[in-house]
């Protein structure tokens, strides 16, 4: 009798929390049928979307912290790791899945199930030229922006090609020194200039890329004419 009732044992493969029960006491139960659910509220696994541009920093490792910002559990957080990046993106809204483990989710009050808001930590980047994204223009020999550069006391654009990176709000990141400092970027009326052509520059735009280029930084929108 007592091997019988060892062999109806049911034996859970962690500790965790049992939920509600799905059976009915004394009913018949075959295998595979659900009997109670069981949580380990310890340690949560969480599963969201991050957009593919960020495929090449994104590594197994990262700091990732989580947020509940709405009802009761508002301000409420924990912190854990990426352990997990789906080698695939999806072909229709080009999001990359990730998986990431808390520990000691329970004392921070993350339950399973619950809507949170995820932040990862992206490892730092070097400092990178940013231009308006109005600036660049795209044909099929590739992107393209127009600068203003003096030469022997003239303006003239010139017709620069560039590779584009990151996007944040309206400006776009450029990759390689194409951009020089002290470069004055045309952010409107392109359709006017070639490249080599002489341009007339306004005041402010010249004292913009004086502080600009003081700073360390390139890029300044500049307003330019064909003469």
């Amino acid at each position: 009798m007592e091997e019988e009732i060892a062999q109806r044992r049911v034996r859970a493969p962690f500790d965790g929390v049992l939920g509600v029960r799905r059976i009915n006491l004394g009913q018949y139960v075959e295998a595979g049928t659900p009997i109670v659910t069981l949580t380990d509220p310890s340690r949560l696994h969480v599963d969201f979307s991050v957009p593919e541009r960020y495929l090449a920093v994104l590594t197994t490792g990262l700091d990732v912290s989580l947020s509940l910002d709405g009802g009761e559990g508002a301000g409420l957080s924990g912190k854990g790791t990426v352990t997990a990046i789906d080698p695939r993106v999806d072909d229709v809204d080009r999001m990359v899945k990730v998986r990431a483990t808390l520990d000691n989710a329970a004392p921070a009050g993350l339950w399973p199930g619950t809507f949170a808001r995820v932040h990862v930590q992206l490892p730092a980047r070097e400092a990178v030229v940013t231009v308006p994204a109005i600036a660049v223009a795209a044909s099929l020999s590739g992107e393209s922006l127009y600068v203003v550069r003096r030469t022997e006391g003239s303006a003239r654009a010139a017709l620069v090609p560039v590779r584009t990176g990151t996007r944040r709000g309206d400006r776009v990141a450029l990759e390689g020194d194409a951009i020089q400092g002290g470069d004055l970027v045309v952010v409107s009326g392109q359709i006017n200039l070639r490249d080599g052509a002489a341009v007339a520059i306004r005041a402010e735009a010249s004292t913009a890329a004086t502080a600009a280029t003081a700073a360390a930084a390139v890029g300044v929108a500049a307003a330019a004419r064909a003469e």
